[in-house]
């Protein structure tokens, strides 16, 4: 099994890439604002909490709620807030106009970078499984090409997901206060509504790299990226569960580290009396520590992660890979009867 094995070598690689590749970790860095440090973040924001309503479904209706109750309120909604301001001080549309702006301005900068940075993060992985070097500012210059169709593929992503929301959200909620029977119903309509957007998550993932690889246009990618994701569901969700485990695992050991660093300025008077300028100073400096240390995390885990599907994608779009269940289903016999 060991010349058929799959995630192994892809994993072994993956780390390697992140390693040498360090320059991956700025676009990685950044290609994270998109939520695109894998499927371990979609599934922590569709998870429900227990009781909560802080899940995307629960967030998606109380944000409709909210924006019904609050902005569009006649009695000291957001809009009536609004133009009483307005109203009262008409020279306050300006300060009202300028805000806006410079909120938007910044906000299409974020959006601008984050996709630049994700399809430097594809193009850069690709090159480095060749044992090739992407500078910075190549990778830039050529994200800027691929710039339009990678933001239509994201938005098409977002919208199914969205529209996916808004069909079966209100219906898996009232599921949920239906008693016992509505319960279980519940937890695995949850589990099937995941899977979806997991699949919308794989296609989506595979289109970007039709895009940015394969140079396709926005359909017919995202029709490839389907018909690869159709053959390949299987290794698509065990690369998916792997990747997840490492991301709690690294998650775990970070917040640990995390707390370890902060509890340093709150511990070190205990044992050494420090002059009040002194703890200051150590505090600061564990609080940058931290900072670091997630921008260390963020930048590696999602360089990495990337790095693993753009290996996978490699193998799968040449038909050479079986996935982990179906090859010990097709050995399963053999090594029984070995045994015998």
């Amino acid at each position: 099994m060991e010349g058929t094995a799959l995630y192994r070598p892809i994993l072994k690689k993956a780390w390697l890439m992140t390693k040498k590749f360090k320059y991956l970790w700025f676009f990685g860095f950044f290609a994270t604002i998109l939520g695109s440090s894998g499927e371990y973040e979609m599934l922590m924001r569709i998870t429900p909490q227990t009781g909560k309503n802080n899940s995307v479904i629960g967030a998606t209706w109380a944000s409709f709620k909210a924006g019904l109750e609050n902005g569009l309120a006649s009695d000291g909604g957001l809009l009536t807030n609004l133009f009483s301001a307005i109203k009262a001080s008409p020279q306050s549309i300006v300060l009202v106009v300028f805000i806006f702006m410079l909120a938007l301005t910044i906000a299409l900068f974020v959006l601008w970078l984050a996709i630049i940075s994700e399809i430097g993060l594809i193009r850069g992985t690709a090159w480095a499984s060749k044992n090739k070097k992407l500078t910075i500012t190549n990778g830039v210059d050529f994200a800027v090409t691929k710039f339009w169709p990678v933001l239509a593929a994201n938005a098409l992503m977002k919208l199914a997901v969205f529209i996916l929301f808004i069909i079966v959200g209100w219906e898996i909620l009232f599921l949920s206060a239906q008693g016992p029977t509505g319960t279980i119903i519940y937890y695995v309509s949850f589990v099937i509504f995941a899977l979806i957007v997991f699949a919308i998550s794989f296609v989506s993932r595979y289109q970007l790299y039709y895009i940015v690889i394969g140079k396709q246009k926005v359909l017919p990618a995202l029709k490839s990226g389907w018909q690869l994701f159709r053959k390949n569901w299987l290794i698509s969700y065990e690369m998916a569960f792997i990747l997840l485990v490492l991301s709690l695992l690294i998650t775990a050991i970070g917040v640990f580290a995390g707390l370890a660093i902060l509890s340093i300025p709150i511990n070190l008077p205990v044992f050494f009396p420090l002059e009040p300028w002194l703890g200051m100073i150590i505090a600061l400096i564990s609080i940058l520590a931290v900072l670091a240390l997630n921008f260390f995390i963020a930048a590696g885990l999602t360089t990495f992660q990337w790095s693993c599907w753009t290996l996978l994608f490699d193998n799968i779009d040449k038909g050479q890979s079986i996935s982990k269940i179906t090859r010990t289903a097709q050995d399963l016999p053999t090594y029984i009867l070995n045994k015998k």
